[in-house]
């Protein structure tokens, strides 16, 4: 599965509000990326996003249920 560099400049302000929050950094990531997606139009891609889950082996109640957890 295609796995993006996230651009050097993030990592800075990543790293220390993961810090502050208690989480692992790819918590910080996946919650920010949950928020963007959730507030998009899918309508308009929604048969190739049911294609790649089918391709990856996801069904959407599990895109929406895997979050990663706070590390504590």
């Amino acid at each position: 599965m295609y796995s993006p560099k996230i651009p050097e400049h993030f990592i800075p302000t990543l790293h220390h509000l993961a810090r502050l929050r208690g989480q692992r950094m790819t918590a910080v990531v996946a919650e920010a990326i949950e928020q963007y997606v959730a507030r998009q139009d899918l309508a308009p891609v929604a048969d190739l996003i049911a294609a790649s889950e089918r391709r990856y082996g996801l069904h959407p109640a599990q895109r929406t249920a895997a979050r990663i957890a706070p590390r504590r």
